[in-house]
């Protein structure tokens, strides 16, 4: 699946629910066609942009702990990429 493809997948389920791989639940919002704002429990907690989901593609050897130290939502970023890209 190609970045467009998965990143049109990610805007189409706005508003359901997701889960961490530690099962945290959370939703996101539309921001524009770029960019998404998460939720959990109705607090945002940071967003995932189209540049997200490249720089995932771009590096799928790094450990999820590596993710983190590059991007703050690294946990949902993730959890987006691994549901849309089976």
């Amino acid at each position: 699946m190609n970045l467009e493809e998965l990143w049109n997948d990610i805007l189409k389920n706005e508003g359901n629910t997701f889960y961490t791989k530690t099962k945290l639940p959370f939703t996101y919002k539309k921001i524009n066609n770029d960019s998404i704002k998460i939720y959990r429990e109705s607090d945002s907690v940071g967003n995932v942009t189209k540049d997200t989901i490249r720089f995932i593609m771009d590096n799928p050897d790094l450990s999820r702990h590596k993710y983190r130290d590059v991007m703050r939502t690294s946990s949902y970023a993730l959890a987006l990429y691994n549901f849309f890209n089976q």
